[in-house]
């Protein structure tokens, strides 16, 4: 049986199974711990406008200078922002995620990418060029006056504690 800590996440596609009972159960038993570990640490490539679980862990930041505590690692979650059309500076687009209290949400990734169709043209964010930020309640992407009109889809993974 693989471990967690191998290099290889694929699970085994055929197996030899051993004709004795308690032999059988043990082994049945080592099979579905790997297939349930393996599930578990995948991440969920599932993406919606509202708040939804990403499959992702993270250490508990507990004080800064960052410091991590595996034994209670925080989980993931991911949320879709459409923003656009865009003008030059800043823009705020309200994110819609809730701080109950503080630093009770650490944002661990902000990404996407803005386009214009017209031209078939489409960058990363953040880059070079703009810059991606989280504000309190507002999303604030800063771009050249180059992507004006730009549309775009900005994807917020982050952790919470409650």
């Amino acid at each position: 049986m693989t471990s967690l800590n191998s290099d290889n996440p694929f699970l085994i596609q055929t197996e030899i199974f051993p004709e004795d009972p308690k032999e059988l159960l043990i082994h049945l038993t080592q099979i579905y711990q790997d297939i349930a570990t393996k599930a578990n640490y995948r991440e969920i490539s599932t993406y919606f406008y509202d708040e939804f679980p990403n499959g992702q862990q993270y250490p508990a930041v507990t004080a800064a200078p960052a410091t991590g505590n595996l034994q209670t690692p925080r989980d993931g979650y991911r949320k879709i922002i459409d923003v656009g059309p865009l003008v030059a500076g800043a823009n705020l687009f309200p994110h819609g995620i809730a701080y109950p209290a503080t630093n009770t949400i650490r944002f661990v990734d902000i990404w996407g990418t803005i386009f214009d169709l017209t031209a078939q043209s489409y960058q990363a964010v953040p880059n070079d060029d703009i810059h991606a930020e989280i504000l309190g309640p507002n999303l604030v992407l800063t771009i050249p006056a180059a992507y004006i009109n730009f549309l775009g889809t900005i994807f917020l993974d982050y952790t919470k504690t409650d």
